[in-house]
């Protein structure tokens, strides 16, 4: 049956009467429609009004927002629903003369716009020598950055300082760059900033690590490596470590002034040392380990060391000058006397003088103030071969190691200090004939000379000569 039918029945037997009428009615229902959800459940970024709807008439709509079967006695479905956070529908409808519809569920996911990549710089931020070109570049497909050039905040729309990003960008001077970036229908980025230092040239004789050093900022070899502003020479890990760092280009070594911090581990053993060192070659220079301080077989240098371990009865705590790749271990000259160990674990303080002739240098303990100096004479440039040369830091341990950390640089160029020329006074002690085989002197005035007179020789006949010691 199809529809609603009663339908009645009685029974015959032969020889017996008729049965009673028996009646049965059938009522057929139909089954409410299930409902359906506009839009359908699925993930968008914002959120969602949701329509929930059934073809049966004069229906009434049940639904749940927590994900559970709904009831009679679920809330009743009036309008559009705003799904605003993640949840699951379920719905059924109910209409008089209908059995209850299937039970239908939506599932909506509503997650945060995208945010949009942060930008990033190439080369990253530090300090340079001479021009650099910087590429600005995002990660979101679609996205626009916009920058400034005067570390101010950029905006999101190009207009005073705001520039849009076109293509990479030339940087003459110092410059601190900031960065964000937009894409439709997502949030904008965060904003990025790179402070690019660019130092001159190179040949100038300066450099400026007073706050310590940023990546890019030195040529690095070996084991070397710029950790936050420190210049990490060697670790503890593996042994064996041999290490340089070099200012990028050649500075003026005619005559200088150069001042640098460095820490070493406290505590013994520790090994093995560190170098400050000019040199001619190039920056990819780089020494042995061990004993060699990461500087022994650099041919056309100096190095000033700070060794922590005696390898060749050099002591624990001393210092020396060293020439051309000189293995640095003896002549040494011992520290420990003036109050300076190198194993104290204190940051030492050194600053060096060269004025063209002798180089003298101080180190202090920047805790105990104890002090040490030791100068040397020595042709700089005649032994690095040129009036420029690179100018950087070396360092090595072996079997036993130290952390040893350069923390902050500075180096310039100064006017060399001329040797004073001493004239020697005429007397009869130093011109008497006793130092001549002939010729006679005779002291003249003339103001051109320091004491306004001058000495001259009269010689009468070949081979008469004359001796005089210049002191």
């Amino acid at each position: 049956m199809t529809s609603t039918r009663t339908i009645k029945a009685l029974a015959t037997a032969v020889g017996q009467p008729a049965s009673a009428t028996a009646s049965a009615t059938y009522t057929i229902q139909s089954q409410a429609a299930t409902p359906s959800f506009s839009p359908t459940g699925g993930t968008y970024t914002s959120a969602q009004s949701v329509n929930i709807s059934t073809t049966t008439p004069s229906s009434t709509i049940y639904y749940t927002t927590d994900g559970t079967m709904p009831t009679h006695a679920s809330a009743v479905y009036i309008g559009p629903l705003t799904v605003s956070v993640s949840e699951t529908l379920k719905a059924i409808a109910t209409a008089t003369g209908f059995l209850d519809s299937n039970v239908t569920a939506a599932i909506y996911t509503i997650s945060s716009p995208g945010t949009v990549a942060t930008p990033t710089f190439s080369p990253p931020a530090g300090t340079y020598v001479g021009t650099q070109t910087v590429t600005l570049s995002d990660a979101t497909s679609g996205g626009t950055i916009f920058y400034t050039l005067d570390g101010t905040q950029p905006g999101i729309a190009a207009g005073g300082s705001t520039l849009p990003y076109s293509g990479p960008l030339t940087v003459t001077s110092t410059k601190t760059i900031k960065a964000l970036a937009t894409a439709t229908g997502q949030t904008t980025s965060a904003t990025a900033s790179a402070t690019y230092t660019i130092n001159s040239s190179g040949g100038t004789g300066t450099v400026s690590f007073a706050s310590g050093f940023s990546t890019n900022s030195l040529v690095l070899n070996g084991n070397s490596a710029i950790s936050g502003t420190s210049l990490v020479l060697t670790t503890n890990n593996p042994a064996f470590q041999a290490s340089g760092a070099w200012f990028p280009t050649p500075v003026n070594i005619q005559a200088f002034t150069t001042d640098f911090s460095f820490k070493d581990p406290a505590g013994t053993p520790t090994a093995d040392g560190l170098t400050f060192t000019l040199q001619g070659n190039s920056t990819t220079a780089l020494g042995g380990s061990g004993g060699n301080l990461g500087y022994g077989g650099l041919g056309k240098s100096l190095a000033v060391k700070f060794d922590l371990f005696s390898n060749a009865g050099e002591g624990v705590d001393s210092t020396g000058l060293y020439l051309n790749g000189a293995s640095p271990t003896t002549p040494a000259v011992d520290m420990t006397g003036s109050g300076i160990d190198l194993h104290s674990g204190d940051v030492f303080n050194v600053h060096m003088n060269y004025d063209g002739t002798n180089l003298t240098m101080t180190i202090t303990d920047a805790t105990t103030k104890a002090t040490f100096s030791k100068s040397w004479v020595v042709d700089i440039p005649g032994t690095v071969g040129a009036t420029t040369a690179y100018a950087g830091f070396t360092g090595s341990t072996e079997a036993t190691t130290a952390i040893q950390q350069i923390l902050n640089w500075t180096m310039t160029s100064i006017t060399p200090t001329k040797a004073t020329v001493q004239y020697e006074t005429e007397s009869a002690t130093v011109f008497n004939a006793s130092k001549s085989s002939g010729p006679t002197y005779r002291v003249f005035a003339w103001p051109g000379f320091t004491d306004g007179q001058g000495t001259t020789l009269d010689g009468t006949a070949a081979g008469q000569s004359v001796s005089i010691t210049l002191n």
